[in-house]
């Protein structure tokens, strides 16, 4: 999913 859009669970990459 889109992490970086909203921080989930399962943070793939959390720049933004």
């Amino acid at each position: 999913a889109i992490a970086k859009d909203r921080g989930e669970k399962c943070p793939t990459k959390v720049t933004n």
